[in-house]
């Protein structure tokens, strides 16, 4: 099995982070910590965090 895209593995955190804090109180920044990836990343595959 090949590995997952850069967007996918950041929407994999996100929805990660959205479980465990909701998604209001879940940030950019918690987003691209949990995923490993700078923060020009996300908004490389995402325009915000609601995309």
């Amino acid at each position: 099995m090949g590995r997952a895209s850069k967007r996918e593995e950041i929407a994999q955190a996100a929805l990660r982070q959205f479980h465990a804090q909701g998604f209001n109180a879940t940030g950019i920044n918690d987003i691209t910590k949990a995923a490993g990836v700078p923060k020009g990343s996300f908004y490389n595959h995402f325009s915000s965090k609601e995309d």
